[in-house]
C-alpha cells in the first residue's frame, strides 16, 4: 500500500427512530430474551472514496422531469440504492457556480466563505474572478497566449474557509488524497480547497496552476496525448435515442446533428455540447489511476464537477431538446463511471455524493408563452440608473465603479472625501433602483435583514468587503438580459436554488427524504460518514442523523 493509516467510519443507526432488533455494537443496544437474539448483521465496510459529483445546474426537479431517462447502471443506481433528498435548497441569493461549490464544500454561506458571486469588483475597482490570483500562473501541455500572463492565474485563495477536503486532509495528515476536476476552473479549484490538487479546462487543453504544481504535470502530458480536445470534434452532436424516446418540445427540430463549424475552437465545442462531460469523465478516471484513489484503507476524495447540463440549459433551454438528450448522454456515462470505480476500487467501498451548485430558470420567452409576467433587464439600464442616482446625490457619476449583476458598486473612498453618509447614499441608490421595471427589491448593503426571506437570502449573500453597495432582486421569471444565452440562474428563487441531493455507499440508508433540507448541511454530513470533524466552518445541520425530523417518505 502507498500510505499506512486508517479512518473510523461513523456508522448511523438512527437508533431511536427505526429501533432495529439488532444492529452494530455498542450504538443501539436491545436486550431480548435469549431465544429471540440474532446473528449481527455483517460489518460495513468504510469507504476507501468519496466520489463528490456535482452537476452543474442539475434542476431539483430534473429526476421527475426526465425519470423516463433514469436507467438502474445510471442515475438509478444512486437514487435506488441510496438516500435522496428531493427538496434541497441553499440559503443564499446569488445563485451561482462559485458560491454553490464553495458552500457545497465548505458547508457555509457565501458570507462567511467569501465566495459571493462568479466575480466581484475588488477594491482597486477592478473586476475579479472568484478564483483568479496573478501570483499563480497556470501550468499545461499547451497554453494559448492568453493564458500565460499574470491575468490567467488561478488559485483557492480567495476561499476563506476550509473544505471537506481540508478537513480529510487535516485529520489523516496530509496522507488523503483530494483531487477535483472539472471544465470549469472554478468547479475545479472552490471543491480541492487548499489543500488539494485542481486540474480544469484551459483553451487548448486540461491545465492546472503554480498554486499546484511548478511543471506540467505528467498526467496532463499523458491525457493531452490521450484525449486532445479535438479528439471530441469528429462526429457532431446527434440525438442519441429513438426519436419516440424524447418527451420535450420540438422547438429545436431540424438543429441535429449540432456540428463544430471550422473555426470553432475545440475547448468551445467541448464547454457547449455533452462531450464536455465526456471529456471530464476521461480525465477523472486516468486521475483515480494515476494518484491510486482509493487504493488503500486511508479516505482519499475526488471532486467530479460536470459543466456540460449548465452550458446546454444556459443556450437551448432547460426544456429543449437538447436539453434532454443531454441527460439521457449523462446517465450512460455515470454508468460507465460507477463501473469503473466497481473495478477498479470494488464494489461497497466508494461514497457516492451527488448534488448541484444551483437550478436554472425556464426561458422568458417560453414563460410569456404560458401566460406568466416575464422578460429581460439590461444590466446597462440598471447602471444608467445606478448613475442618474448618484448624479442627483452628489453631482457626478463618477462614484459609480460598475455593476457586476445583481449588484451596484461604488467608489466608497471617494464618496467618502465628500463628506456624504454612505449609509444614506446607499438607501437613495436603493429606492431608485427599486422604480425600475422587473425590479422586486433592492437592498443596500447590510440592510437586507428585514424579516423577509428574500432578504435574509441575500444576507447569506453578501461579505462586507466583497459585496456591491445594492444587491437587486428581480421579480420572479424575470432575468438579466445575457447575449450569450437564452436563460439564466442566480436569483433568490426557488427553480434557482432548488437542488438535488443523493448520498449512496457505507452506512448510508435507503430511502426518499421529501422533506426540506438545507444544502449547507451536507458537508458536514459527509464527514458525519468518514468519521471527520466537519469543516471549521460548515452548517451544524445533518441530514442524517437519529435525531433528524426528517425521515424516508415524509
Amino acid at each position: 500500500m502507498r500510505r499506512q493509516g486508517s479512518i473510523a467510519v461513523l456508522l448511523l443507526t438512527a437508533c431511536a427512530a427505526h429501533a432495529p432488533s439488532s444492529g452494530p455494537e455498542p450504538a443501539c443496544p436491545v436486550v431480548e430474551p435469549a431465544r429471540a437474539v440474532q446473528a449481527p448483521p455483517p460489518a460495513v465496510e468504510k469507504p476507501r472514496l468519496v466520489v463528490w459529483l456535482t452537476i452543474d445546474q442539475l434542476r431539483g426537479d430534473s429526476f421527475s422531469r426526465f425519470a423516463h431517462l433514469v436507467s438502474k447502471d445510471g442515475f438509478g443506481r444512486l437514487l435506488d440504492g441510496g438516500s435522496y433528498f428531493s427538496l434541497a435548497t441553499y440559503a443564499h441569493a446569488l445563485t451561482e457556480t462559485a458560491p454553490g461549490h464553495a458552500t457545497l464544500f465548505t458547508g457555509a454561506s457565501p458570507r462567511d466563505h467569501g465566495i459571493i458571486s462568479n466575480e466581484w469588483f475588488d477594491g482597486a475597482g477592478k473586476l475579479t474572478t472568484s478564483v483568479a490570483d496573478p501570483a499563480r500562473p497556470l501550468v499545461g501541455p499547451e497554453l494559448d497566449p492568453s493564458e500565460t500572463g499574470p491575468a490567467a492565474g488561478r488559485s483557492p485563495m480567495q476561499l476563506l474557509l476550509p473544505t471537506l477536503g481540508d478537513a480529510l486532509r487535516q485529520v489523516t495528515v496530509g496522507q488523503a488524497r483530494v483531487v477535483a476536476v472539472s471544465v470549469k476552473d472554478r468547479g475545479a479549484i472552490l471543491p480541492a480547497g487548499r489543500s488539494g490538487k485542481a486540474f480544469w479546462l484551459g483553451k487548448k487543453g486540461f491545465v492546472t496552476s503554480q498554486y499546484y504544481d511548478s511543471e506540467v504535470p505528467k498526467i496532463l502530458l499523458d491525457n493531452q496525448r490521450t484525449h486532445p480536445p479535438s479528439s471530441y470534434l469528429a462526429d457532431g452532436w446527434s440525438l442519441s435515442l429513438d426519436e419516440r424516446r424524447y418527451r420535450t418540445s420540438q422547438r429545436h427540430k431540424g438543429d441535429f446533428p449540432h456540428r463544430a463549424e471550422a473555426a470553432t475552437p475545440a475547448y468551445t465545442w467541448l464547454k457547449t455540447t455533452p462531450f464536455g462531460d465526456v471529456a471530464t469523465i476521461d480525465l477523472a478516471e486516468h486521475l483515480v489511476r494515476s494518484f491510486e484513489l482509493g487504493a488503500d484503507d486511508v479516505v482519499d476524495l475526488l471532486s467530479v464537477s460536470l459543466s456540460s447540463t449548465d452550458y446546454v440549459g444556459h443556450i437551448h433551454g432547460p426544456e429543449s431538446r437538447e436539453a434532454e438528450d443531454n441527460f439521457a448522454r449523462l446517465d450512460r456515462l455515470l454508468a460507465r463511471f460507477f463501473a469503473f470505480f466497481a473495478e477498479q476500487v470494488g464494489r461497497g467501498r466508494v461514497l457516492y455524493v451527488l448534488s448541484a451548485d444551483h437550478g436554472i430558470a425556464e426561458i422568458p420567452e417560453s414563460q410569456l408563452a404560458a401566460g406568466l409576467p416575464s422578460g429581460r433587464v439590461d444590466p446597462k439600464d440598471l447602471e444608467a440608473a445606478a448613475r442618474r442616482s448618484l448624479t442627483e446625490q452628489l453631482g457626478s457619476d463618477r462614484f459609480v465603479l460598475g455593476v457586476s449583476r445583481p449588484e451596484v458598486f461604488l467608489d466608497r473612498p471617494a464618496i467618502a472625501r465628500t463628506g456624504k453618509d454612505l449609509r444614506i447614499v446607499r438607501e437613495r441608490l436603493a429606492a431608485d433602483l427599486e422604480r425600475l421595471p422587473g425590479v422586486y427589491r433592492a437592498f443596500s448593503l447590510g440592510e437586507a435583514r428585514d424579516g423577509s426571506e428574500v432578504g435574509q437570502r441575500v444576507w447569506e449573500t453578501t461579505h462586507d468587503s466583497r459585496s456591491g453597495d445594492v444587491y437587486v432582486v428581480l421579480s420572479p421569471h424575470m432575468q438579466f438580459t445575457d447575449e450569450e444565452f437564452r436563460t439564466s440562474h442566480g436569483s433568490p428563487w426557488f427553480s434557482d436554488r432548488h437542488v438535488p441531493i443523493v448520498l449512496a455507499g457505507p452506512g448510508v440508508p435507503q430511502g426518499t427524504f421529501r422533506g426540506p433540507v438545507d444544502v449547507r448541511a451536507l458537508a458536514g454530513t459527509v464527514a458525519d460518514l468518514l468519521g471527520i470533524p466537519a469543516p471549521a466552518g460548515s452548517h451544524g445541520a445533518r441530514l442524517l442523523s437519529a435525531s433528524s425530523a426528517v425521515q424516508p417518505g415524509d
